[in-house]
């Protein structure tokens, strides 16, 4: 009986370490690949959660060997751990830098998700923006019309912020004069554009604009893509998994998880476009945008193996930007290469969408 109680304790204690170790390869692995370990990508953070638990239960058990075991497993983690969880520091301003921000504005919530009306949220998306006062300006879900209307958001922009600049990727709405998509506004004369095709969804896009800063010429990507695009069927599941699990309709669950993995097998396809074009670039590249995919993600490990977070080297704290119907988490980033330096990261405080901005003050090397 002895035996069965100490070799019961030692599997039920090493069983979250084990998924753990999982959880750290599950970034390495193609959502193409295995589902399984994309799931494992998205359930980080509790498997997380539930190890620390363990830890400390054997802690108060007295076994130190075990003890000593487990914390080396969380600590091979490390960089994933400070990848979720970000410890860096701002650095000081320099007078040639510029700041740059990436903002999913969910349209200017034309359709009333704030239930506080579109006008009034489009103005305070204006006045925040005024507050922060960006010389580059990448929006997500962007939306303007090209009449007098209440939505003259494109000209509204580049004339109150002395953003004169723009490039965008847009898709017509049902009246030709109604655009969606994905936008760049520049203080700074853009020489050159272009848009990656996204070839799926068309609320994806990425647009690039080469923009002319004094001497040098310096790419900026705004992406938008691996959309999830759950309906209010979907939404109401996860209210019922926050409610009393008891209660979840195992076939809704099922339907969230085949949207997840779909979404992230189109995410691989969509960076991978991204990348590519991003690798051929003439000038110094930042990418910014909604990737609609957490740190420890298989996506997320493709950017940041080429190019550096702004948030993981300058800001601290979990650094959530989704602040949806889904759980939050970080999903929209600003990733430079070699050539720039990140010396401050600013988080929007206000919610006036469904992700908050994210702003970055740089300068080139």
């Amino acid at each position: 009986m002895k035996n069965f109680l100490k070799y019961s304790f030692l599997f039920f204690t090493s069983l979250p370490f084990l998924v753990l170790i999982l959880c750290y390869i599950a970034p390495r692995i193609s959502p193409e690949s295995s589902r399984v370990f994309t799931i494992l990508a998205y359930g980080y953070p509790y498997v997380v959660l539930v190890s620390l638990a363990t830890l400390v239960l054997v802690l108060f058990s007295g076994k130190w060997k075990l003890f000593i075991a487990y914390s080396f497993i969380l600590l091979m983690g490390w960089s994933l751990h400070t990848q979720y969880y970000a410890f860096g520091s701002a650095k000081e301003e320099s007078a040639d830098s510029f700041k740059i921000m990436s903002y999913n504005v969910r349209s200017f919530d034309l359709y009333e998700n704030m239930n506080l009306g579109p006008l009034l949220v489009r103005d305070s998306i204006v006045n925040y923006i005024e507050s922060e006062a960006p010389d580059i300006l990448c929006f997500q879900e962007f939306f303007y019309e090209n009449r007098p209307r209440n939505f003259m958001t494109l000209s509204r922009i580049k004339e109150k912020f002395d953003l004169p600049h723009h490039a965008g990727s847009f898709v017509t709405g049902t009246n030709k004069n109604t655009f969606f998509g994905c936008a760049i506004f520049s203080r700074y004369t853009i020489v050159g554009q272009g848009i990656i095709d996204m070839q799926s969804k068309s609320s994806n896009h990425c647009v690039y604009a080469d923009i002319q800063m004094d001497s040098s010429i310096i790419r900026v990507y705004n992406f938008h893509i691996g959309s999830i695009s759950f309906n209010e069927v979907d939404y109401a599941a996860f209210e019922e998994f926050d409610m009393d699990m008891n209660e979840v309709d195992p076939n809704k669950a099922k339907n969230l998880i085949r949207r997840f993995l779909a979404a992230s097998r189109t995410r691989a396809t969509q960076l991978q476009l991204i990348l590519g074009h991003a690798a051929d670039s003439p000038y110094p590249v930042i990418l910014c945008g909604d990737l609609n995919d957490t740190p420890t993600s298989y996506a997320y490990r493709q950017l940041k193996t080429n190019y550096g977070d702004a948030f993981h080297q300058v800001g601290s704290g979990f650094g959530r930007t989704y602040v949806g119907k889904m759980p939050s988490n970080r999903i929209d980033y600003i990733f430079y290469d070699k050539t720039f330096e990140a010396l401050n990261f600013s988080l929007q405080q206000e919610v006036l969408s469904d992700h908050k901005a994210i702003g970055v003050e740089m300068r080139i090397k």
